[in-house]
Order: structure tokens, then sequence, then C-alpha cells
């Protein structure tokens, strides 16, 4: 199937997330692979709008063999993503770099220092729980805040002053007592 053929078969007023355009798309052997529309998953597409995103990225079509790859990988990915990580689990960036650390201040308050921990959606790519690193910007994924002497080493290190903080790696301490956080702990510095 062609990516022609495949939006013929789609309704004209079909409304859907840039993501979910995607995963259709994928569903019916075709392969975004490299997604060059810059439209964030999460962003609302029209059918003309989606046809105009994928005339910007390469799509191909994909043997049985990928395909079937695709499913596997796509199956451990939706059951990873239901389960945050554990106690005790190490959580560093996807591409190596330093974990970005950002220090909210809020008058009367002790600076509230976090990050973002997420699953890569990127289809083939190696799974598993990564932070925000150095060049990156997350809005979305769990949130993971320093436990209280984690963050207070890192007051006594860098001070207050900086408005993010680059640290190697932090270590999962527990789910945060509401269930909407991660509270982690810096295990390597440098």
């Amino acid at each position: 199937m062609t990516i022609e053929e495949w939006f013929n078969s789609i309704p004209d007023k079909q409304v859907c997330q840039w993501g979910t355009w995607k995963s259709d798309a994928q569903e019916s052997g075709l392969v975004v692979t490299e997604d060059k529309s810059g439209w964030e998953n999460d962003t609302t597409l029209t059918k003309p709008e989606a046809q105009t995103a994928f005339a910007m990225c390469e799509v191909t079509i994909a043997s049985e063999d990928t395909q079937k790859k695709i499913e596997e990988w796509s199956k451990e990915y939706d059951t990873l993503i239901k389960t945050p990580p554990a106690n005790g689990d190490y959580l560093v960036t996807c591409d190596g770099s330093k974990v970005k650390l950002d220090v909210i201040k809020v008058l009367h308050k002790s600076p509230f220092i976090s990050t973002r921990a997420y699953v890569p959606e990127i289809i083939g790519q190696p799974l598993g729980w990564f932070v925000t690193g150095e060049n990156e910007i997350r809005t979305h994924g769990w949130r993971v805040i320093l436990g209280t002497k984690s963050r207070d080493e890192c007051i006594r290190r860098f001070g207050i002053t900086p408005n993010q903080i680059f640290v190697r790696r932090l270590r999962v301490l527990r789910i945060s007592f509401d269930g909407q956080s991660i509270v982690a702990e810096v295990s390597d510095w440098d």
C-alpha cells in the first residue's frame, strides 16, 4: 500500500494527533524513517495537515520481517510505559550527555530541583527509562524530583544561583506519595 492509497482510505474529516497518524500508517506497513515535519507527536492535525506533514517525511514500505519487528518493539514499548522505573534503578540520558536538572525558585520556599523521565518513542531505539539530557527540552513523561538530602547536596555544591544543574546519573528512591512523581537522588555527580 502506498501513502496515497492509505490516505484515500481515511475519512476526510479525520483529526488525530501527529503520533497517532504515524502509528496508524505504520499499522498499514508504512514507516516514517525520518520525521522532518517539525510537529510534536501530541499536536492535533487534520487530514490535509497530516498529508502535508507526511510529504515532509521519509516514508518506507515495511517488509513483513520489518513489520514484525516493529510490532514486537511496539508491544514492549506499551508494556514499559505502564510501569515506572523501580526503586534502585539508575536513570541516565538517552544520548550519553549529562542529566539536566531544572532549579525552580519560589519566594519563601526551598528550591525545587527536577527533570523528566521518559521512554523514547523512536521505533527501533533501545527501550528503557531515560531522563532529560543537556540539549533536550522535555515536557512529557514522569517528573523526577530530587529527595531532600540530594537537593541539599546540590545546593551545597552548586548554590542556588544556576537555573540548571548538570550531573551524570540519578538513582530512583521511590514513587512520590501522591503517585505523580519519581523521587530520586544523584548517584554520580561527574
